[in-house]
């Protein structure tokens, strides 16, 4: 299979800061911590330094979240490795259907070859993927399209009855098996019999889009310690709470210095 690398600024609809920030950092460092390099980001991590009471409330908390998913031993060797004070590198996407865009499995991987790198390099971290089940935008993750021999298909169910409530509680129903058949029989080339069976085993009827995402991404990489998160768990509400209490309490000044920084880059700038 040949790849085939394209720019960014070939890309429809890219936000012009994150165009800079690609191509033309200094021009909004203003705007981040610390540039997007290895070294900046090994400096950082190293800076790093977390209670260890909150580490083991998280780690306990992505343990079962992990262990409902079908999570194996890399992944408690990584949740151990969290507890004890590793980096977490983390990553992620919203749930979709059949795992969503391709992107959401190169996200995942990027967290993974990056916590590899890190670690190789002397600084224990584990990759973290967020499934976004806390979204309320049903359609954009009830469907998805598929491309073979240069033709798009198009996989979709329903949404009209579960609108307005977090996509990570909404049960696929039973459409979703005949949808999962004909997926199947679209996939061809090596490891698709493999892949046709994760996607079997993975989304079902009684299963929601949060877990069937969750289970595919625990079996499609599970070998790596790939951890989940799910940001529904109750226990993660609670030990973040402090930090949504304190964005309240401070909003004024954080607006205040948002508009600073926006004045400064103005006034020294262009965006264009």
């Amino acid at each position: 299979m040949g790849c085939v690398s394209i720019p960014f600024r070939r890309l429809p609809h890219q936000p012009r800061i994150f165009l800079r920030f690609v191509d033309d950092f200094p021009g909004v460092a203003n705007f981040y911590t610390h540039p997007p390099t290895f070294e900046a980001v090994t400096q950082v991590a190293k800076s790093l330094a977390f209670p260890t009471d909150r580490r083991k409330t998280v780690a306990a908390a992505l343990r079962d979240i992990n262990a409902s998913l079908g999570a194996g031993a890399a992944t408690e060797r990584n949740l151990d490795r969290l507890e004890n004070g590793a980096v977490a590198i983390v990553s992620g996407q919203q749930v979709g259907l059949f795992g969503g865009p391709a992107y959401a499995f190169y996200k995942a991987l990027s967290a993974i070859r990056v916590a590899e790198e890190l670690s190789e390099a002397g600084l224990p971290a584990v990759p973290v993927f967020w499934m976004a089940t806390e979204d309320h935008d049903l359609d954009e993750v009830r469907q998805v399209s598929w491309c073979k021999g240069g033709k798009l298909t198009r996989f979709e169910l329903s949404g009209d009855e579960s609108r307005g409530r977090p996509v990570g509680q909404v049960k696929l129903g039973a459409p979703v098996e005949e949808l999962t058949r004909n997926a199947a029989e679209l996939l061809a080339g090596p490891g698709s019999a493999a892949v046709a069976r994760l996607l079997q085993e993975s989304y079902r009827a009684d299963e929601t889009y949060g877990n069937a995402f969750g289970k595919l991404f625990t079996q499609v990489f599970g070998d790596y310690g790939l951890i989940l998160l799910d940001p529904l768990d109750a226990r993660l509400h609670r030990i973040a709470a402090p930090v949504y209490r304190k964005a309240l309490e401070d909003r004024d000044a954080l607006k205040y210095a948002l508009a600073a920084t926006f004045a400064n880059r103005r006034g020294s700038r262009s965006w264009s």
